[in-house]
């Protein structure tokens, strides 16, 4: 009798299905942006973070987001961002230059350990005439592109007087959703950002983020209707997939590499540079892609060739 009145208490303790249910791989590595490095944080910390600019994901263009506008100057030593004026944490408060003068600061501190930290290593940064100004000793030409990533988000000061991961009760968020339940390796529930300045009555009032750790698992929930979007299949599955399921699947280049690592205990014979050079040119890449299967592409370089020159 005990486990029949069990089970609709249990019952009445599920939550309702969310809008939009995606199965984002394992749990997050951390909540906190300045923490967290693994894809799956980023999906979902991208959902409720803005940064100060974004990157057009049709053309690639560098935009803005949080900043209005950015410039550069003494060769890339020096970048200027000003803030929108509309900026808003979820809570309605002003989002302002002295967070993310302090944001930026806190991921330079070695107490944090934040893993981007050498991206402002020798930065100063300061706030000076309207804008936040960072001066580094050396040129930087890609930091108005760092400044997409999440760990250059600008954070609240709840959490900058935080403990680093340690994310606290009260949080507040800058993007379009904040978090607003987590499960430990279940899920992570997002609701909608009423205060965003691109709040919009049609987007998903509410998204499950799911943690999942085997591609075939993901699969296999959304196969059987349980989850809406699953960012990767299994690379064996996804020739079958493109036959079965033609219009569910969307193939998109992913910014990425994968190499093979060498076990070699002489190191020093690696130190020879025609040795290294002979070894890469060893290697098959037309096959070892084809024995792999799936879409992925041979390559030579680390970067990615989809990269514009």
């Amino acid at each position: 009798m005990k486990a029949l009145t069990l089970l609709p208490l249990l019952c009445c303790c599920s939550p309702q299905p969310a809008e939009l249910t995606v199965a984002n791989g394992a749990e997050l590595d951390s909540f906190d942006p300045q923490l967290a490095t693994s894809a799956g944080s980023t999906r979902l910390l991208s959902a409720v973070y803005d940064c100060m600019t974004a990157i057009d994901p049709l053309s690639g263009e560098l935009l803005t987001e949080l900043a209005s506008s950015f410039e550069s100057s003494d060769s890339n030593r020096q970048w200027r961002f000003v803030l929108r004026s509309d900026a808003r944490w979820s809570d309605g408060s002003a989002l302002t230059l002295t967070d993310v003068r302090d944001s930026w600061r806190r991921l330079q501190r070695p107490s944090t350990a934040a893993p981007y930290s050498d991206w402002l290593n020798d930065a100063k940064i300061e706030i000076v005439a309207g804008a936040v100004q960072v001066n580094f000793s050396t040129p930087q030409p890609l930091f108005a592109t760092y400044c997409t990533y999440h760990a250059l988000a600008p954070i609240p000061a709840v959490l900058r007087q935080a403990t680093p991961g340690v994310i606290p009760d009260n949080m507040i968020y800058s993007g379009p959703y904040k978090i607003v339940e987590h499960r430990i390796r279940d899920f992570t529930r997002l609701a909608i950002n009423t205060e965003h300045a691109d709040f919009s009555t049609e987007s998903f009032a509410t998204i499950d983020f799911l943690s999942v750790d085997s591609q075939w698992t993901s699969l296999n929930l959304y196969l059987d209707s349980q989850v809406d979007f699953i960012p990767e299949v299994p690379q064996l599955a996804l020739d079958k997939l493109q036959q079965q399921y033609p219009d569910a699947i969307n193939i998109t280049p992913s910014f990425a590499s994968y190499f093979v690592r060498l076990q070699q205990d002489d190191q020093q014979l690696l130190h020879n540079k025609n040795l290294r050079k002979a070894l890469s040119l060893a290697i098959d890449r037309e096959q070892l892609v084809e024995l792999i299967g799936g879409s992925r592409r041979p390559s030579a370089t680390l970067v990615p060739d989809l990269l514009p020159n």
